[in-house]
């Protein structure tokens, strides 16, 4: 048997925080990848897509705002990465 585990709540600033890094971290990788000829324009653009479509399905509140401006600040830093 697995002992439970309680999971420390976050705060609203903490969870906006949070998931604009990982956004944010995740698309500059796939731009990265797409710089270096691994991914082609439109499998970047395709995983662009399903992340935010993703995000928007599950996150709310904090969350979902920190995601967004991840999504825009990954977009200023990789101006020539294909994101939609």
């Amino acid at each position: 048997m697995v002992p439970s585990i309680a999971v420390a709540q976050l705060s609203e600033e903490q969870e906006y925080t949070l998931s604009l890094g990982l956004t944010a971290g995740s698309l500059k990788t796939v731009c990265v990848f797409h710089q270096e000829g691994v991914l082609s324009e439109q499998q970047t653009k395709d995983y662009a897509i399903g992340y935010l479509e993703s995000i928007k399905e599950r996150e709310k509140g904090a969350s979902l705002a920190g995601a967004m401006r991840g999504y825009e600040t990954a977009k200023k830093q990789h101006p020539s990465c294909p994101l939609p």
